[in-house]
């Protein structure tokens, strides 16, 4: 865990949760964010996949952390 002042106005704060699902990332559009972020070469799980809660894919950083993609 980090807490650090950053500016005189806000702070830095990282957390680490034991056992804890991927971050999500939110997107107004997942189908688009998903080819924009592929042709860019971001390493997806898998295409988006459409539910009656949403669209979501999840993707990993060249560290193999996973992070989910999903709608509102």
């Amino acid at each position: 865990m980090t807490d650090q002042p950053f500016d005189g106005k806000q702070r830095w704060i990282e957390l680490g949760v034991n056992g804890g699902d991927p971050v999500v990332f939110v997107s107004d559009d997942v189908e688009k964010t998903y080819n924009e972020l592929s042709a860019r070469g971001v390493e997806f799980q898998q295409p988006p996949v459409k539910a009656s809660w949403g669209t979501s894919s999840v993707f990993k950083d060249q560290d193999g952390n996973l992070f989910a993609l999903s709608s509102k």
